[in-house]
């Protein structure tokens, strides 16, 4: 997927983005930067970390049964 900064360029990187796949819709990106942009990481591992970090995020959560979690 290729990387594109505030000001348009005709230069083009390769990223890495975090999709799941959906029954409906098919593949769709799940990271967004809260303003409705999907994030694209520089490289493989900056993914992996960011998936490995929201499934600490969650084991944490189920560990200690916070009120909510599903």
């Amino acid at each position: 997927m290729p990387l594109m900064g505030k000001q348009e360029s005709s230069h083009t990187r390769d990223g890495f983005c975090i999709y799941v796949d959906t029954f409906f819709k098919g593949e769709v990106p799940v990271v967004s930067d809260g303003e409705g942009k999907y994030v694209v990481f520089e490289t493989e591992l900056e993914a992996q970390r960011e998936i490995a970090d929201h499934a600490i995020v969650r084991l944490r959560q189920f560990l200690e049964w916070r009120e909510g979690f599903r």
